[in-house]
């Protein structure tokens, strides 16, 4: 009798600039079709296209599909769409109608998201329609409210739409044809809510050797169970073991998804792997850790796979590693790298110099490991600059041998030859590889220049001041300062860094070069937007250039300009705290009085001066006040509201706060609840002044400053375990974080075990980020000094 056909419905959702990628979607579909249909499975593959013209609003005859489908695939390149009345595009509102299935408890569809890769011209003027694009993209990627993926071409995205079905395709498919659920096939929970049953690793013995073998055989004796017709007879099924299988056979994988490594790492003391699923699993988590910028975006457990008890443990992770430089996949490649730039590792297999320089087997041995590092990463990325982080002077026989090889790309044998030159004093070339503002894996190559950027050609200077990163940038202006060089074009886009050290490095060449000082003065002072340029270097410039005769004659002549008076400040100090006491306790009256008449009929003008002057006279107090009275002066002028200057109150306020002036200070200090504070909470959650703003911003509605005030909290050494694994769930990013690392201090490896079992075994949200930095503090390992870098032979 034939087999039922058990039909499961996929909607492609996308604005109209995709036509070709989702005709690659409905070829994948019949492709799959084929290869599933002895199986008993059929894809539907459905859009906008089906539908028929008729009256009434055009999108209510698409939302049906959505509402039935059973995975949704959405797509964006440049477009966002067109309103349809409801929404800002046709597929944002299809994206919602999923989204709110999920959210209403039900296991499908199963979301993906595949994102076109956009050139930088577009970025840099998105425009409305790509500007939704990137915002929604980013969301995604922030929020993880879907599978997240990237294409840069039709056939790249048919290959990985591939792979995401056949993920999601099995559980569909048997509870459609049991009635059993997700829940029921799998023995975990579905993917809304997280997917991780954890238990302790304890180590124990080693299984046996055909271990893995027996229990793969059970999983696929089960699966041609049920695909035999036979679903209630023998084990359950287990799906994910399944799907790790599957993945690890592919041709060309694509790394396991969050969601299934996650359940996979909960029973990962009961799992027994392949080499095959092993590998597959290790590379999505060096693919993880090669993408993600922060602690914050890690989604991948994985040390405890690579986990090596016992004698020689460094050595035994470092050949995994390195098997991992070695193979095709860039991206896991540069996941390897970080991780032995990050822990100092020097692998012999990498470092080891031959005892007899006219012996080359050794020598080969490490050059062919070299040569297919650089292969998978050519030119200045993650592998050179790992090789210029641990580089010590005697390696200078590896880097000359590599630059020589003619297997190597010639972009990665000049960056080579420029460091060999650099090495022995002539940084001419290397100057040329300094890496730009937005180049990642650049960490070692940026310090390694910015270390010698005297040595660095003048010529060179000019370019890296402008367009390479901002510590190398910030050094390079510094030496273009003394001598005499930093000029036109350049001395202008400088003049604009909103950078502190910058200002204080540009007042004192002013001071220093009149010359220099008067015309940095004149570009300031005339442009035309004031916005343009940090606020306090006019009055810096003018206290460096001015006598105080003169700055006193233009404050009398020009009461306009408030810059005048805060130059004033700083060039006579604690000089003019008393008029600044004075400023704050009479609301500016004299210069209210002198203004007047100019702006009499024009009070929001003069209110702005008004205030202008009671920010720089309130920042002179920060710098030399002390006390509680000037620390209540500040804080009233705080609760004034005022319209220019928060932020640089605040700033003074921190200045002069102290651990005995906290009670009066709180009892006065308004809430503070205004994004103006953003960029100075850092700077004033380090002061003494914190306990008081941890207290008023902990209820803020302003999220930046709520998460200050939150890891400060948690931070404090009265914080008991229980409010740190209360944190762990929480929705912030960097409070979970927060909370880990102080645990991570606090717990003994037991506890930390005890605490990832409780952490997913309830029914709250919990958080894949988490259970990566618990695996990392666990089995991760540490980082090396120099002496230690050295891998046993």
């Amino acid at each position: 009798m034939q087999k039922d056909i058990k039909e499961l419905v996929v909607f492609i959702a996308s604005p109209g600039d995709l036509a070709d990628e989702r005709q690659i979607i409905r070829s994948t579909g019949d492709e799959l079709n084929h290869a599933l249909s002895a199986c008993g499975i059929r894809l539907r593959v459905v859009g906008w296209e089906l539908t028929m013209p008729g009256y009434g609003r055009p999108q209510e005859r698409i939302n049906p599909m959505v509402r039935e489908c059973d995975v949704f695939i959405g797509l964006l390149n440049k477009r966002w769409g067109t309103a349809t009345g409801e929404r800002s595009s046709g597929f944002e509102e299809e994206f919602e109608i999923a989204l709110e299935r999920r959210r209403n408890g039900e296991d499908a569809p199963a979301i993906g998201m595949f994102f076109a890769n956009i050139d930088e011209d577009s970025l840099a003027d998105p425009g409305p329609q790509l500007s939704q694009v990137i915002e929604f993209r980013t969301k995604v990627k922030a929020e993880r409210i879907a599978l997240y993926g990237e294409f840069s071409n039709a056939d790249q995205l048919g290959k990985r739409v591939s792979n995401f079905l056949l993920e999601h395709v099995l559980p569909l498919a048997l509870e459609a044809d049991s009635g059993q659920s997700a829940l029921d096939a799998t023995g975990t929970s579905t993917p809304s809510r997280g997917e991780l049953q954890a238990t302790s690793n304890d180590g124990g013995s080693a299984p046996p050797p055909n271990a893995a073998a027996e229990q793969l055989a059970e999983v696929l004796g089960a699966f041609t169970s049920i695909m035999a017709g036979k679903n209630n007879e023998g084990p359950k099924l287990d799906i994910d073991r399944l799907a790790l299988f599957a993945r690890a056979c592919e041709r060309d994988p694509e790394p396991l998804g969050s969601h299934l490594a996650n359940r996979l790492y909960g029973r990962r003391d009961d799992l027994q792997l392949t080499d095959l699923e092993g590998s597959i699993w290790v590379r999505t988590f060096f693919i993880d850790i090669g993408r993600s910028t922060s602690p914050e975006e890690r989604t991948i457990p994985g040390w405890a796979i690579l986990n090596f008890e016992g004698k020689n443990r460094q050595d035994r992770v470092e050949r995994r590693l390195l098997d991992f430089t070695r193979i095709d996949d860039e991206r896991a490649v540069r996941g390897a790298l970080k991780i032995l730039t990050s822990l100092n590792l020097r692998p012999l297999a990498l470092w080891q110099q031959p005892e007899n320089a006219t012996d080359s087997t050794d020598l080969d041995e490490v050059q062919k490991a070299w040569i297919e590092i650089f292969a998978a990463l050519p030119g200045a990325e993650a592998a050179f600059n790992y090789l210029v982080s641990q580089f010590r002077p005697d390696d200078i026989w590896l880097v000359r041998s590599l630059s020589q090889q003619p297997t190597i790309g010639e972009s990665t044998k000049e960056a080579l030859r420029a460091f060999e030159e650099a090495v022995n004093g002539d940084f001419a070339k290397l100057a040329s590889w300094a890496p730009y503002s937005f180049a990642k894996n650049a960490d070692a190559i940026s310090e390694y220049l910015a270390t010698h950027i005297d040595s660095l050609p003048s010529r060179r200077l000019e370019w890296v001041a402008r367009y390479a990163t901002p510590r190398l940038r910030r050094v390079a202006v510094r030496r273009l300062l003394t001598e005499g060089e930093l000029k036109d074009t350049l001395l202008r886009e400088t003049l604009a860094w909103k950078d502190r050290e910058t200002i204080q490095m540009l007042s004192a060449k002013a001071a220093s070069d009149s010359a220099f000082g008067e015309v940095a003065l004149e570009i300031v002072s005339n442009s035309s937007n004031s916005h343009s340029f940090p606020q306090e270097l006019e009055p810096r410039l003018l206290a460096a250039l001015r006598t105080t005769e003169q700055l006193q004659a233009l404050v009398e002549s020009s009461p306009f300009n408030y810059e005048h008076w805060q130059a004033l400040t700083f060039k006579e100090g604690e000089g003019m705290l008393e008029e600044s006491r004075q400023i704050l306790d009479t609301d500016a009256a004299r210069w209210r009085g002198r203004l007047a008449p100019f702006l009499g009929d024009n009070p929001t003008t003069l209110e702005f001066v008004a205030e202008k002057i009671r920010a720089a006279a309130s920042e002179c107090i920060g710098n030399y006040g002390a006390g509680g009275e000037d620390a209540l002066r500040l804080v009233r002028q705080l609760d004034r509201g005022q319209l220019v200057g928060p932020s640089r109150v605040l700033v003074a306020l921190s200045k002069i706060a102290r651990p005995e002036l906290l009670p009066a200070i709180q009892e006065e200090l308004p809430a503070l609840d205004a994004s103006t504070f953003v960029d100075v909470a850092e700077v004033a959650m380090a002061s003494d002044l914190a306990p008081a703003l941890a207290r008023v911003w902990n209820t803020a509605e302003t999220s930046n400053l709520r998460e200050a005030s939150r890891q400060w909290f948690l931070r404090q050494p009265e914080r008991t375990h229980e409010e740190l694994r209360e944190a762990l769930h929480s929705e912030s990013p960097g409070e979970r974080m927060t909370a880990l690392d102080v645990l991570g201090t606090r717990c003994s490896n037991d506890e930390l075990r005890t605490l990832l079992v409780e952490y997913v075994s309830g029914q709250r949200q919990y958080w894949y980020n988490v259970i990566a930095g618990i695996d990392e503090i666990l089995y991760g390992l540490k980082v090396t000094t120099d002496e230690e870098s050295r891998s046993d032979p």
